[in-house]
């Protein structure tokens, strides 16, 4: 069975994006897959201070709540982020996750450790502007997130003019397409296994 975690960099909390991932953990659900939910807005998360440590073990110095974050990911076999998009880029919140990061990347590229599992991910974004362009600062930050920690990262869904909270129910299919990538994200990962 599929282990699914849901990440959310949104600071408000039943506002669009989480609206969204309720969805892919109802879906995931649904198909057996066991769910787990972390929003970053409240585990209290310190941004990198570039101290080198990591440099050496691979592993943050910094101790603070992506203790939690870390040992998520380990267990997840399918990871889908949703952030809100300010001034084109991804929440403060998600952006201190994916800067923590620099131990992964150490990992991966300095003490070249082995790809642990296949796994992939999904990234949800939502914001006000009605032009995919600004989102795709987002989305290639994203990229280097999974990509350091050998996730593929396969789908992405965008939904513009979306502002106030709630907007996102006034978007006619939202819902059901969030359901249908959800669907297809685990499909994805079970060929994956099939291969390896």
């Amino acid at each position: 069975m599929a282990n699914l975690l849901c990440i959310s960099g949104s600071p408000r909390i039943r506002g669009n994006t989480d609206l969204l991932l309720d969805s892919v953990v109802r879906t995931a659900g649904k198909t057996g897959v066991k769910t787990k939910r972390l929003n970053l807005d409240k585990l209290k998360l310190l941004p990198c201070r570039d101290c080198g440590c990591c440099g050496r073990t691979g592993v943050c110095s910094i101790r603070d709540g992506m203790a939690v974050v870390f040992k998520a990911l380990e267990w997840a076999d399918i990871v889908v982020v949703g952030s809100p998009v300010y001034f084109g880029n991804i929440s403060a919140q998600t952006k201190i996750m994916v800067d923590r990061m620099q131990c992964k990347w150490v990992e991966k590229y300095v003490l070249r450790k082995p790809r642990r599992k296949a796994r992939v991910g999904a990234f949800i974004l939502c914001g006000a502007r009605n032009d995919e362009r600004y989102f795709e600062c987002a989305v290639n930050i994203i990229k280097i997130f999974y990509n350091v920690q050998w996730i593929d990262f396969n789908l992405r869904l965008y939904f513009a003019g979306v502002d106030k909270k709630g907007d996102i129910k006034k978007q006619k299919g939202a819902i059901v397409s969030v359901e249908k990538m959800t669907r297809k994200l685990i499909s994805s990962y079970g060929r994956i296994l099939k291969d390896s």
